[in-house]
């Protein structure tokens, strides 16, 4: 025997084994497990390619409006939630997971070709004919539009779903594998997470400018199809159990800690309270994402690479906590506590972030103009630093979310039996949460609020999601099972006293800074030069469905603003109002006779509207 070669190898093996090709000849399927890590992180990687292609495709036929994109979005986590949930009542019964995971992904693929074909075929007509039957019936209309987008997509999303249970039934098979399961979910989910966040930059930033919409569509497709096949082609390989699993009776990758006293096991009602939270996790988290996108959307600006920049710093801070957590759950002897403690540190986060968000437009400013002289030479790295400013409010409360995962699944899961359903209802409640909370914060909360606020609704939305979670975290503390129940109950007195007080009296985001519009590069030196430009008098400011409207005045100056961009003026925009007003007039066969009247009216018009409006 090689000593050199054979030292490659666990030492349990060394004597079993007297060269390479021996060990992989004698145990073949032990290779294999790490290529199912593998297809998880790629099915992540295609799942989001996927929706960003087919989020495309639809705002083709029917349009890029904010409900429009929220109708697409909410049945695509719709269809995550309910295959989760029901791939995970099945997971346990089946004699083998990991091939139902592998025909999951290859019903994927096939979608992948047949959707875009749909889409550009039928869908158009279908948008034609409902526009002409329920155009003049906006709720009518949105239902059925709603109902269309379903139907297209309820197969492929559902599949996407039910990866999650059913892996986590193949990678949980023995009773010892209950100590870790915090751990091996987690890593699943880790995983999973990365490939997300590398099918964002891929399909944002590379795929959709260098080879288009189909071919990017095509690509995701294949990478579904071919972990199907590779599946597939070693299934019977693939349903051994893995390695450690044979030469370890117990079946414990921790042994170190088997020994240590068992955590105490909580109640019913712990249990549905922690649940609850992760719904009202889900749910708080989407208020805050919208809430992050509108207010980047006035900093970095509210391109498509602008989302994209915020949903990568978003999904980067959960891959990071869930990361850090599943190495670590095991030490937690009380995971419902921590639990508990974990959704406090999420509402303090929020709060830490909520206190300069509105300094990020002049930091951001400060970073391009004193890193980058030429701008068009340096888009890249101006994009980076688009990044780093998004993550400073988004990242250290999405840490802490992507860490709520292995602990929840930690806390509930107790038997191997039921783990598939178990972390089935968890991800199906949590992107319930989701969904409820991406619809009612944009269409209800936001311009609710604003109402209520003086129009700022953002803020108040904020506020509302830094109280679900103190909520949430002081009830699944104080119900956790152990010990200082009195010493919980003066720590969640203290909890809430301080969320109140935040609440309270923490004043709104100064609107002339947040609305300065440093996204318009050309304008950052400027914005930076006080003498220049000064502080304006905010006469009016309004949190909108779609957009954050302002109205500011630099003496005699007004401006109307939309996300912080002048839309209106009776300063240097005055030209450009008035050729817009002249444009159809000029295409109307009657209408340049009336040419000079129409733009002495608009000019006049402009000026009156800004004046009562202030």
């Amino acid at each position: 025997t090689n000593p050199g070669r054979c030292c490659r190898f666990p030492k349990t093996n060394c004597g079993r084994y007297g060269k390479a090709s021996e060990f992989f000849k004698t145990q073949p399927e032990a290779s294999l497990h790490p290529v199912v890590l593998i297809a998880f992180i790629l099915s992540g990687f295609s799942s989001l390619t996927l929706e960003t292609v087919w989020i495309r495709y639809l705002e083709h036929v029917f349009g890029a409006t904010t409900l429009a994109v929220s109708t697409v979005l909410t049945c695509f986590m719709g269809g995550l939630a309910l295959g989760s949930w029901l791939f995970g009542r099945y997971a346990d019964r089946l004699k083998s997971p990991v091939l139902a995971y592998g025909v999951a992904e290859g019903i994927v693929g096939l979608c992948a070709f047949v959707i875009p074909v749909i889409i550009s075929s039928v869908y158009p007509h279908l948008n034609a004919l409902m526009t002409a039957h329920l155009g003049n019936n906006f709720l009518l209309f949105s239902l059925v539009r709603f109902a269309a987008v379903a139907v297209l997509l309820i197969v492929p999303t559902t599949c996407m779903g039910a990866t999650l249970p059913l892996l986590a039934r193949y990678f949980m098979q023995k009773e010892g594998h209950m100590k870790q399961v915090g751990r091996r979910i987690g890593i699943l989910y880790t995983l999973n997470t990365i490939g997300a966040i590398t099918g964002v930059f891929a399909a944002t930033f590379i795929l959709l400018k260098t080879i288009g919409l189909w071919a990017t569509n095509v690509t995701a497709g294949i990478i579904n199809l071919c972990l199907f096949t590779l599946i597939f082609t070693f299934r019977k390989r693939l349903a051994q159990p893995p390695l450690e699993d044979r030469d370890d009776p117990d079946g414990d990758l921790d042994g170190l800690l088997d020994n240590a006293a068992p955590p105490p096991t909580p109640g019913r009602a712990a249990i549905l309270l922690v649940m609850l939270s992760f719904f009202l996790s889900g749910l708080a988290s989407m208020n805050l994402q919208v809430v992050w996108n509108r207010a980047m959307a006035m900093i970095i600006g509210s391109s498509v690479y602008s989302f994209g920049i915020v949903l990568i710093a978003f999904l980067v801070g959960l891959a990071a906590g869930s990361a850090l957590l599943s190495a670590r759950v095991r030490k937690f002897r009380n995971p419902v506590f921590a639990l508990g403690v974990l959704q406090l540190c999420i509402a303090a986060a929020v709060m830490l972030s909520y206190l300069y968000i509105d300094d990020l437009p002049r930091v951001f400013a400060r970073l391009v103009t004193g890193n980058v002289s030429d701008y068009e030479d340096h888009v890249g790295f101006i994009q980076f630093l688009m990044f780093i400013v998004a993550a400073l409010p988004v990242f250290p409360a999405t840490f802490c979310m992507g860490a709520a995962f292995p602990l929840t699944i930690q806390s509930i899961s107790t038997s191997l039996s039921s783990i598939g359903r178990d972390v089935g209802n968890v991800y199906a409640l949590n992107t319930l949460g989701a969904i409820c909370g991406s619809f009612l914060s944009a269409f209800v909360f936001v311009p609710l609020f604003s109402r209520w606020t003086d129009g700022v609704g953002m803020q108040a939305t904020c506020f509302l999601s830094i109280s679900i979670y103190c909520a949430a975290g002081i009830a699944v503390m104080v119900s956790a099972p152990g010990r200082w129940q009195r010493l919980r109950w003066s720590f969640a007195a203290v909890a809430a006293v301080a969320c109140i007080a935040f609440v309270t009296t923490v004043p709104a985001w100064d609107p002339a800074r947040l609305t300065i519009g440093v996204f318009r590069l050309s304008l950052m030196k400027d914005a930076l030069d006080e003498e220049s430009w000064g502080e304006p008098d905010v006469k009016y400011y309004h949190d909108g469905v779609t957009t954050t409207v302002s109205i500011e005045m630099w003496g005699r100056h007004i401006a109307l603003k939309n996300n912080g961009k002048v839309d209106a003026s009776n300063g240097d925009d005055m030209p450009t109002q008035v050729m817009v007003a002249a444009v159809p007039l000029l295409l109307h066969k009657e209408g340049p006779e009336d040419l000079d009247v129409a733009m002495r009216s608009e000019e006049r018009r402009v000026g009156k509207e800004c004046r009562l409006t202030c």
